[in-house]
């Protein structure tokens, strides 16, 4: 068992984002990617390659992920991993057959449209007010078919939640700080904008028990 922290970019974090919060009910702390990475909002919570291309290749069954947000630094979910995939489709497969539909990190499901998303990497663009637009969307989408594709970060994997705040529709008020925990059993906060970090085993202890509180 390995246990890891990871971070990613929520829809609260922009202002495109909060548009799309106000417009279309989605919790604060969903993922801002037109694909979804993870995809808190399915039952399995699945994790792919999509957003960390090659830094999750040899994860598997019974590791942890800790998801909190960059910059924030808010617990959004503790995931096991259940099942790895080679591929998106052998994931799609197994999916279907059980039941469960695709999720958006699956390339075997449509990507969702801009303005679901924060348009986070595409900031730049919508700070010079030009429009976001079919291309941009496009290019968006064909970065992740090109990394489903690579044999480095066609992984994919399911998970069971021990906390997820997104599915536990947890509001602002009962948000989880890792900050301080992190710093005080690590002396900082681990840089997780490009990679997983591993951490101790008594961390994920400390933060299940803030889960329990938190819920």
């Amino acid at each position: 068992m390995a246990i890891y922290l990871n971070s990613y970019y929520p829809l609260e974090h922009t202002n495109f984002g909060r548009k799309a919060i106000e417009q279309f009910g989605f919790h604060p702390l969903v993922d801002g990617s037109i694909r979804r990475e993870p995809d808190f909002e399915h039952p399995l919570s699945p994790i792919s390659g999509l957003c960390r291309p090659g830094r999750m290749a040899n994860f598997g069954p019974s590791d942890f992920v800790i998801y909190k947000t960059n910059r924030s630094h808010i617990l959004t979910a503790i995931l096991e991993i259940d099942r790895r995939f080679d591929d998106h489709q052998q994931a799609a497969n197994w999916l279907v057959e059980n039941e469960y539909p695709i999720p958006t990190n699956n390339i075997l499901s449509d990507p969702l449209p801009l303005d679901y998303s924060h348009a986070h990497r595409y900031m730049k663009t919508v700070g010079r007010r030009e429009k976001l637009d079919h291309a941009i969307h496009y290019h968006w989408n064909a970065t992740y078919l090109d990394r489903a594709s690579r044999p480095k970060s066609s992984y994919f994997f399911t998970t069971k939640s021990l906390y997820n705040a997104v599915v536990s529709k947890v509001n602002p008020d009962k948000y989880i700080y890792l900050g301080d925990l992190l710093r005080t059993h690590m002396g900082q906060i681990p840089r997780t904008n490009w990679r997983p970090e591993p951490i101790p085993t008594e961390v994920l202890d400390e933060i299940l028990k803030l889960s329990k509180k938190g819920i």
